[in-house]
C-alpha cells in the first residue's frame, strides 16, 4: 500500500513539475524565445498538439497550435522581432510565414516567405488568400501593397524571382522568364 501512495505522490510531483494540466493534459515547455520589452514565445507540447504562445505584460495567447504527430519544424521560428509585430517562418517543402500583432496576439497574415527584410521593416510573402500576387507588407505602417504575378515557368511563379529592387517610387523584380531568359518588370508603387 505505502508504494502504491508514493508512486501516486511521484506521478503528482511530476505533473506539477511540468507546469499546468490542461484538458488537453499536461503542458510541458521545450522553448523559450524572448522577444524586445521582455514579451516571449513560449514554444509547448501538450498530448496532442505542438504550441506557441506569446507572453507579454498585457497579453498571453497561443497563436500556432498543430497537432502532435506534425514535425517540430512546422509550429515555426522566429523570423523577425519588430516593436508591434513578431514574425515566424515554418521551413517545410514550402517555407510558411506567419505574422502576429503583439498588442493583440492576432495574427495579421499567412503565407508563403519570400524574404523578411529585418533592416528596412519589410516582409515579402504569398498570401494564402492571393497566390497570383506578391504581397508587400511593410511593419511601421501595418499596410500591405499587392503585386501581379510575372509569366515565369517554375513550379510557382514566385520561385523564378532572383532580385528585388524597391523605392519609393517603384518595386522593380528580375526574373528567370520563359525559354530561362533573364527579364524585368518594373511595378509602380501604390502609396
Amino acid at each position: 500500500m505505502k508504494l502504491f501512495y508514493l508512486l501516486a505522490w511521484l506521478m503528482l510531483c511530476n505533473i506539477n513539475a511540468f507546469g499546468q494540466a490542461t484538458s488537453q493534459g499536461p503542458v510541458v515547455p521545450y522553448d523559450t524565445v524572448y522577444l524586445k520589452g521582455g514579451d516571449r514565445l513560449i514554444y509547448e507540447t501538450t498530448d496532442l498538439t505542438r504550441q506557441i504562445r506569446y507572453l507579454s505584460e498585457k497579453t498571453d495567447t497561443l497563436i500556432r497550435s498543430l497537432n502532435i504527430k506534425s514535425p517540430i519544424i512546422n509550429p515555426g521560428r522566429l523570423a523577425g522581432d519588430f516593436d508591434d509585430y513578431v514574425v515566424l517562418v515554418s521551413d517545410n517543402y514550402v517555407q510558411g510565414i506567419f505574422a502576429f500583432h503583439k498588442p493583440e496576439g492576432k495574427q495579421v497574415f499567412r503565407g508563403v516567405s519570400i524574404e523578411v527584410d529585418t533592416l528596412h521593416g519589410l516582409i515579402y510573402y504569398i498570401d494564402r488568400e492571393r497566390e497570383k500576387q506578391l504581397a508587400l507588407f511593410n511593419i511601421q505602417n501595418g499596410k500591405t501593397e499587392y503585386f501581379d504575378a510575372v509569366d515565369a515557368p517554375c513550379h510557382h511563379w514566385y520561385e523564378c524571382i532572383t532580385a528585388r529592387k524597391l523605392s519609393e517610387k517603384e518595386l522593380v523584380l528580375e526574373y528567370i522568364g520563359p525559354d530561362n531568359v533573364r527579364m524585368k518588370k518594373v511595378y509602380p508603387r501604390q502609396q
